[in-house]
């Protein structure tokens, strides 16, 4: 793990916009995906990115790789600037950060076996100076994800969910990254299977040092892996806390609703505690908002919310709100 004092990656300002044309000889509509993001994360670092569909998680994450990049805003990667840099500056940067997609079937090509999928990042970037060498670090990266050496022989469609996920897995890291991008990377997979995942990812950010953006929407993983929480809301960031903060003092109500929606493992305690829940769904991207986005679905809101958009501000040490009237507050 690299010992640099400044975060691995840092986000500020981060507008993604896109345009939505709602009917065919209407105007196309600038929508926001990202509204004014800020985001670091650190060295060894698990940092989870949680909300509903159409919060911006995904988004975010794949702007940070630049994979689509901002329409405006900064990513930093180890202190450089990587909006604005043309290709064949970034493609070196490229191999130290890398993806594992929701999807792992859908990610894989399933005309290739696995000795051909984990070979072709190296071969790309001519890596290896020998078929032999080739050879080993296949071998290691199978290894590194607990799939047994033969498993080169074998195409995606030959595995399960949570076999493919592994494949996914050592394809991204076959090219010693220090950042990864996880999103939903549990999500598709049985819950029994979801615990080895989890377990699996800790441990290689363990033993490779590496810094982890894990978007998810489902608080009760998160709880697993996480050392901070950023929550997400219509583009926007409305809670960021480190994870006990954020789990025993959630201060959005949002926040607390996503909590309350995770189940817990034990049946009597899941019958009687009391929750938040969340009218309607995340407002269209079309409509036009003014004051708080989560007004229209929260319990807590007053004329204040209508008219005034609440800034993300420091309640404690390391947690930010932005709410007019956060719990507790």
């Amino acid at each position: 793990m690299r010992t640099i004092a400044h975060p691995l990656v840092q986000a500020k300002g981060l507008v993604k916009s896109f345009a939505l044309r709602s009917q065919a000889f209407e105007r196309p509509v600038s929508v926001r995906a990202l509204d004014q993001v800020d985001i670091e994360v650190y060295p060894g670092e698990t940092v989870a990115v949680v909300g509903e569909s159409g919060s911006g998680k995904s988004t975010l994450g794949r702007a940070l790789l630049m994979l689509d990049p901002p329409t405006s805003g900064s990513v930093r990667f180890d202190g450089q600037e990587l909006v604005g840099l043309a290709e064949k500056a970034l493609r070196p940067l490229r191999r130290r950060m890398q993806m594992v997609f929701q999807d792992p079937f859908g990610s894989l090509n399933p005309r290739m076996t696995v000795r051909d999928i984990l070979a072709e990042p190296f071969l790309i970037h001519g890596l290896t100076r020998s078929s032999a060498e080739l050879e080993s670090k296949i071998g290691e990266l199978l290894d590194s994800v607990r799939l047994p050496r033969s498993a080169a022989e074998r195409y995606p469609k030959q595995f399960s969910g949570g076999q493919r996920q592994r494949v996914s897995i050592a394809r991204a890291l076959a090219l010693s990254p220090d950042f990864v991008v996880a999103d939903e990377p549990v999500s598709a997979l049985d819950v029994s299977i979801q615990a080895q995942i989890l377990r699996l990812l800790a441990e290689l950010r363990q033993a490779r040092g590496l810094a982890y953006l894990f978007i998810a929407h489902n608080l009760a993983v998160v709880r697993l892996i996480a050392d901070r929480v950023v929550v997400m809301y219509f583009g926007k960031v409305v809670e960021s806390a480190d994870r006990d903060s954020l789990y025993e003092r959630a201060a959005h109500p949002y926040t607390r609703a996503l909590i309350d929606a995770s189940p817990v493992p034990d049946p009597a305690i899941e019958a009687s505690r009391s929750r938040i829940t969340l009218p309607g769904e995340v407002p269209s991207p079309s409509v036009k908002t003014s004051g708080c986005v989560f007004r229209s679905r929260c319990s807590r809101a007053a004329e204040r919310c209508a008219h005034e958009v609440p800034p993300l501000r420091t309640i404690d040490t390391g947690h930010r709100v932005a709410c007019h009237f956060p719990i507790g507050g």
